[in-house]
């Protein structure tokens, strides 16, 4: 484990929480409250898909630092 991984996750971690404010507090709700069946569906999507990918991300960086 080096210096380099630490701050990479903790870039990765503010840049996570940043997009987690702007989709969760502001874009989904107007997606899922639309009149477009599109965008609702979408919105749905994202919301279920999002957090499994910064799961996926963080998992690479929880076994670099275990290590």
């Amino acid at each position: 484990m080096n210096k380099k991984t630490w701050f990479r996750a903790y870039t990765w971690a503010l840049v996570c929480v940043l997009v987690s404010l702007i989709l969760y507090a502001g874009l989904l709700p107007r997606m899922i409250s639309s009149d477009s069946s599109f965008l609702v569906l979408l919105g749905i999507f994202i919301a279920m898909l999002y957090p499994a990918g910064v799961v996926r991300l963080f998992s690479k960086y929880i076994k670099e630092i275990k290590q």
